[in-house]
């Protein structure tokens, strides 16, 4: 998130995180931890990492901020996220 390059690059690097079963098949990688962590990448902003609550629940004492629920698309109900980075601001 804070290397070096990306800085002189000016990427504005964002990550989300899914935590769950998945499956594997030549080199592509499908199930609702994939799927979720790819919209919360797209519900990041540059800087921070949003993770999923089933990821939060294995980081414990891990310092975070439960976001206000987000509407994603593919999902029916709102999902709560943790802040585990900074947001640039």
């Amino acid at each position: 998130m804070d290397h070096p390059r990306a800085r002189e690059e000016g990427i504005q690097v964002r990550a989300g995180l899914g935590y769950g079963e998945i499956l594997a098949i030549s080199g592509d990688y499908f199930g609702n931890a994939v799927n979720l962590a790819a919209r919360l990448v797209a519900a990041a902003a540059p800087g921070q990492i949003l993770s999923s609550a089933e990821l939060y629940e294995q980081l414990p004492g891990w310092p975070a901020v439960a976001q206000e629920p987000l509407q994603l698309k593919g999902f029916d109900a709102p999902v709560i996220a943790y802040n585990l980075g900074r947001a640039e601001g």
